[in-house]
């Protein structure tokens, strides 16, 4: 051991740091190499431990850092920089031990002394250019300097392979992988939804089966449903395949919700339908329906067609053309297949635009029906784009509107470029909906009266939005914007049919995504969970806050994941836990359950 450091000592992220260059000569021709770093930390940006470089040079021939919480390795051999990145993120403010052992057979990265990546090709555990500095605490990146943000308790440094000191690991909630990359022969899974039914839980995601990104694109619904409070799941199942491949041609069903009608025991999954080509922002305006609620179909030529309820596709005179379209888009003429409406060579093509649909479950998510098309109840001929929240739809259980099912939605203007919220309801079990108003409609926006129809400024942006239900049947929407580092909210006295008194939270700081309200109902009294990347700026610190004021206040709150975390979705398990799916690292849809009780002991 050359180099033993004890500390505590806190490092600001702007300039303070450990000098080890005198150091450096023993390591430069040294055949190993051996560190163990003791630290804590909350922040999840770059943060270097112990780097070798020169001045501010673009990049270091060794780093041992922490980015987004993960611990990493930059280090020059085999004639180039290697990048290993692995372990779990520990931003979360613990303990944690960061070790680095290199010797001509490899280099190791250890976390907690767990072994975390690796890299096994021989040769010098380090091919060393010209270099001057040697620091703790600092780092270098893209010509600039970086700085260690926390605190520093020891340093071991040895030119020798040291063996691991022993470590014991501060316990951390167990995960689970419920959809990732490559299961079910899917490339990539997003937008986490999750419900329980009675005594079933549903999980559901966007399958993104050829390529990752939103659409356009070839995805489907992706279900597993469990039967013991999380503990083991079924396998995943894919619905709603509306077919092609990929970016370039692939029809999509995305941005799922999830509603369970307790009256009827009738569990609900809507979702966006778009067409191969057609995402977001290339939606065009309109429902895509005639007045008497028939598909509009366009022929190679331009003329127009009517789907009829039945399938047939006719003529604006009603001569029947022999083609039939299903549900799924699906073309046939005399029972030969004949291509698909929604992607490929097209005979007949739907509207280039965004249809809003619905399957049902009667069995707990085990079967699911056809879809149901919402566009011509729900969607005004000026819209573009309309989708779910994403997340779960409500159940009304007080008040007037009492048994009234609503559903957060979104939608675009005709210039394309600014969302709205709001929320469809049903007072029917979902066999007929209507539209609320948006929260931006008469909404103030700086200085100016607004509506969904004409605003025109995407910082008016209000998108991806989720529900909560008050006592005596008010309602609370929240609501992802642009305008403010914070969710923002607004309250419906009529159970969702208007808005008013929209705010931003302060105390609920987000990077613009998309977050989740589950409110819970005990014997003596409603409990409201929140959870959001709890970070102004990046998708990071995943955090669950805890309300016993009707959302009014925030009495609690706990890091459920301290590196990457964007979308999330949480339900109350049969046994009582809690239950969050959450996009993780590398956006795996990762499940974490655990006892309420551990919540609220956080804020005690």
């Amino acid at each position: 051991m050359f180099y033993q450091w004890e500390g505590p000592c806190a490092f600001d992220g702007a300039r303070a740091y450990i000098d080890l260059s005198d150091h450096l000569h023993r390591i430069l021709q040294s055949r190993a190499f051996s560190a163990d770093i003791v630290f804590c930390t909350e922040d999840p940006g770059y943060l270097p431990l112990l780097a070798v470089y020169y001045k501010e040079s673009l990049l270091p021939d060794f780093s041992l850092c922490l980015h987004k919480g993960l611990p990493a390795l930059t280090i020059r051999r085999g004639g180039g920089l290697k990048v290993l990145t692995g372990g779990e993120a520990v931003c979360d403010g613990q303990r944690h031990l960061v070790s680095f052992r290199g010797c001509e057979a490899g280099v190791r990265v250890y976390l907690d002394g767990e072994l975390a990546a690796e890299d096994q090709a021989p040769g010098p555990w380090c091919e060393f250019g010209y270099v001057g500095f040697f620091t703790a605490g600092r780092g270098t990146q893209a010509d600039v300097y970086q700085y260690f943000r926390g605190e520093l308790f020891s340093l071991s440094l040895s030119d020798q392979e040291e063996s691991l000191p022993d470590w014991r690991a501060a316990e951390r909630l167990p995960r689970q992988d419920l959809f990732a990359r490559g299961m079910a022969g899917v490339e990539n899974y997003r937008i986490p939804c999750l419900l329980t039914v009675g005594d079933t839980t549903v999980a559901c995601a966007d399958a993104r089966v050829e390529a990752p990104g939103d659409n356009p694109n070839h995805i489907c619904r992706a279900v597993r449903i469990s039967r013991d409070s999380g503990k083991t799941w079924s396998p995943i199942r894919l619905l709603c395949d509306y077919g092609g491949v990929g970016r370039a041609d692939g029809a999509a069903a995305i941005d799922g919700s999830l509603l369970y009608d307790r009256q009827a025991d009738v569990l609900f999954m809507l979702y966006s339908h778009t067409s191969a080509g057609v995402g977001a922002m290339a939606s065009q305006p309109g429902t895509g329906f005639d007045r008497e609620g028939r598909r509009l179909l366009w022929g190679e030529n331009g003329e127009t067609y009517l789907r009829e309820p039945d399938g047939r596709i006719v003529d604006t005179d009603g001569r029947d053309t022999g083609f039939r379209a299903d549900v799924w888009g699906r073309l046939t003429r005399d029972g030969a297949p004949q291509g698909s409406i929604c992607h490929g060579q097209r005979l007949f093509r739907q509207a280039d635009t965004s249809f809003l649909q619905i399957i049902e479950s009667r069995d707990r998510g085990e079967t699911w029906s056809e879809p149901r098309e919402l566009n011509p109840q729900v969607k005004e001929e000026w819209m573009k784009f309309i989708g779910a929240g994403p997340g779960t739809g409500i159940q009304l259980r007080e008040g007037p509107h009492r048994g009234r099912l609503l559903y957060p939605v979104y939608y675009s203007s005709e210039n394309g470029r600014t969302f709205s919220s709001g929320a469809i309801y049903s007072d029917d079990h979902g066999r007929t909906w209507r539209r609320g108003a948006s929260v931006n409609d008469g909404r103030l926006f700086e200085g100016r009266i607004i509506s969904a129809r004409d605003v025109d400024d995407p910082m008016a942006n209000l998108g991806e939005c989720q529900l909560a239900e008050l006592p005596g049947g008010r309602v609370r929407i929240f609501l992802r914007n642009p305008l403010q580092h914070c969710t923002a909210a607004a309250f419906s006295d009529d159970g969702g049919e208007s808005w008013h008194s929209f705010a931003h939270q302060e105390a609920l700081p987000d990077p613009e995504c998309q977050s989740h309200v589950l409110r819970i109902d005990e014997e003596e009294r409603s409990l409201w969970l929140f959870s959001n990347p709890a970070d102004e700026t990046g998708r990071v610190r995943g955090t669950v806050r805890l309300s016993v004021d009707g959302t009014e206040s925030w009495c609690a709150q706990r890091l459920i994941e301290p590196g990457e975390f964007a979308y999330s979705c949480m339900a109350q398990l049969p046994d009582g836990q809690i239950g969050i799916l959450y996009e993780g690292r590398d956006l795996a849809q990762r499940f974490v359950r655990f006892p309420r009780s551990w919540l609220s002991e956080a804020g005690q």
